[in-house]
């Protein structure tokens, strides 16, 4: 069986996939900072196959416990700081975490041998562009957030057993929720006040992608090395590329009590119109949610949890657990 290092792994997506290598038989190591709780932990924690690590990816010496100890074969890189919002605030640690940590974990992954990294990055790195965008179109520093993973993947790539995938806008439910992504945010102000703030321009392009289909998307990357070693990818499908007046229409149309409030432009520029075609010829991967199926999901997650609780909000709930109150 391979040993899977997910940095991240508590996370919002990270705890998902952490829960999708465990089935397709792997055994998943996480390191995680727990800086939200340890609800994407507790799911896993009797399964024989996971093993997790509280800490953080800038601590050398916890890095060099868990590579001595396991054979680790793949990594999975998602630890970060992640959102604009969130880096704005804490502008030093978002540095440190987003570049500093990753340069750290691929060093420790190359002089350990491990034969496949994977790096999430995200499509933010593209800013704003009136034209459709591929992995060779020009980057955008339009954000601190993209500023970090932009140097990061230039970092990254120099390392030829290394991928990055550039992840489109996540949906859907997951042991470590969040409300603070667009679709999600969409669905629980639907859902609890019976109207969406929508702001300007609300023509903007957005991809969007099911935490299901991306996990999938990265199940495939391991399973097939020597197509993805040493390349970029968007992780998403073309079908679901949605301008923000599209999504507050599909809530709409499925919770018809709401309301859509056009309000004043925000600092966000992001637009952009993504093609997935690469992974789609290299891996044959399309994904299966739509936009229409994680409206109804989210809906059903909304009923046994609040959304307005700091915990499902990255910047609001930042560091508000202290890692000492945990049991793990």
């Amino acid at each position: 069986m391979k040993n899977i290092l997910i940095t991240g792994g508590a996370g919002y997506f990270g705890s998902v996939l952490s829960g999708w290598f465990l089935d397709a038989g792997y055994t998943v190591h996480v390191l995680d900072a727990l800086r939200y709780g340890d609800m994407g932990v507790v799911p896993y924690l009797y399964n024989e196959n996971y093993n997790f690590w509280n800490g953080n990816i800038l601590d050398s010496d916890l890095l060099q416990t868990i590579f001595n100890k396991f054979d680790i074969s793949i990594v999975i890189h998602l630890a970060a700081l992640v959102g604009e919002p969130l880096c704005k605030k804490y502008t030093k640690t978002a540095r440190q975490v987003n570049l500093e940590g990753t340069k750290a974990v691929i060093e420790f992954s190359k002089n350990r041998g491990v034969s496949q990294f994977i790096f999430a990055s995200t499509c933010s790195v593209y800013g704003a562009s009136d034209s459709q965008i591929s992995e060779d179109s020009p980057l955008q520093q339009t954000s601190l957030y993209a500023e970090t993973k932009i140097e990061a993947e230039k970092y990254v790539s120099q390392f030829p057993f290394s991928t990055v995938l550039r992840f489109a806008t996540l949906f859907g439910s997951s042991p470590r929720m969040r409300f603070d992504i667009i679709l999600n945010q969409f669905v629980a102000q639907a859902s609890s006040l019976n109207i969406i703030e929508l702001y300007e321009p609300i023509d903007a392009w957005r991809p969007l992608i099911h935490l299901k289909d991306a996990c999938e998307a990265v199940l495939r990357c391991v399973e097939k090395p020597d197509l993805v070693k040493g390349e970029f990818f968007n992780v998403g499908g073309n079908s679901n590329n949605c301008t923000k007046h599209d999504l507050a229409k599909f809530v709409q149309a499925s919770i018809p009590t709401t309301q859509i409030d056009v309000k004043g432009i925000r600092r966000d520029r992001r637009n952009y119109f993504v093609s997935f075609n690469k992974i789609c010829n290299v891996l044959s991967f399309i994904p299966e949610t739509s936009v229409a199926a994680g409206i109804d999901e989210l809906s059903n997650c909304l009923r046994s949890c609040d959304p307005t609780l700091p915990i499902y909000d990255n910047l609001v709930g930042y560091n508000q657990h202290s890692m000492e109150t945990h049991i793990l």
